[in-house]
């Protein structure tokens, strides 16, 4: 009879983000848009280099990468897909590193249980945020209207992406993450990143956002109220994720509100694909319970 003995999961920690790109962009590479978040971080936070509050990490077993990580200095903990005895291996590392979590991004087991568990041992509540729809679109299935095409835009047209872009940043309920609005339209305008489609005129507006070697995000979707219901902004997303994929792009990625039935249904229909879900965990200090406001009087 032969016995195999496998070895307990561990943590292992690396200061230099080139090492832990190293280790893990191969293994993070095999489920891309999965990992299309910590991946899109990734090219930054090489060329920044070690800094404190910045932490990668593995779970290896047996010498086999099974998780990872990155702990970035806001309190963010960006985290991979992970099972619960890897993620309870992932806790006792931090509890004993003392790092101070504020947030907790992944899939939506991984966030809920690990934000959960990291409140309970440190005497803190967790409230999970709202549900996000990782979509992928490997090939396109939609015929694009024969009137209308798709345009990039140009500093000419600042004023009006600047104003779909602060709609779509409201009705999205997007997080700006410190970001301006100004900021966000520069740096989607300068690259030549956003796009309109124009029938003749502009009626809606998509954006592509790079995230890794194969894969690029498409965002920052947005129809005005008096334009939608003509198809528009399923025009725009099939027109760009075409262009991205004759690009040389094997994936484009989408995310959506789960509960947005609407958009859910638009990206379905242009041949987009779930992969997975993301949630984000808050970790908020327990409150304290007020104070009674009796005022005792003694007899005299």
């Amino acid at each position: 009879m032969y016995f195999v003995q496998f070895n307990a999961p561990r943590v292992v920690d690396y200061t230099d983000p080139r090492a832990f790109d190293r280790r893990a962009s191969r293994w993070l590479f095999m489920r891309e848009g999965e990992n299309s978040y910590l991946l899109g971080l990734m090219p930054d936070l090489i060329a920044a280099g070690p800094k404190p509050g910045l932490n990668f990490f593995t779970v290896e077993e047996d010498n086999a990468l099974v998780a990872a990580g990155v702990g970035l200095p806001d309190g963010t903990l960006c985290m991979t897909w992970a099972t619960h005895d890897f993620l309870d291996v992932v806790l006792e590392h931090i509890l004993k590193a003392q790092w101070p979590v504020r947030n907790i991004h992944g899939p939506g087991h991984v966030a809920g249980y690990l934000g959960r568990m990291y409140a309970q041992r440190t005497g803190q509540s967790a409230r999970l945020g709202r549900a996000e729809r990782v979509y992928q679109l490997a090939r396109n299935y939609y015929a694009l209207p024969s009137q209308g095409h798709l345009e990039v835009a140009t500093p000419v047209d600042r004023p009006l992406v600047r104003e779909w872009v602060e709609g779509f940043v409201q009705e999205a309920a997007y997080e700006m993450e410190g970001h301006t609005l100004d900021g966000i339209v520069e740096a989607l305008i300068g690259p030549r990143l956003v796009y309109l489609w124009k029938s003749p005129r502009p009626v809606a507006m998509a954006a592509w956002i790079p995230s890794s070697r194969w894969g690029a995000n498409i965002n920052f979707v947005y129809t005005p109220p008096e334009f939608r219901g003509q198809g528009y902004g399923k025009a725009v997303s099939a027109a760009l994720g075409a262009q991205m994929l004759a690009s040389g792009l094997r994936y484009c990625f989408i995310l959506t509100d789960v509960d947005d039935t609407r958009t859910n249904a638009l990206y379905q229909s242009i041949g987009a694909r779930t992969l997975c879900e993301f949630t984000r965990c808050t970790i908020l200090p327990l409150e304290r319970p007020p104070a009674s406001g009796l005022n005792i009087v003694r007899p005299a």
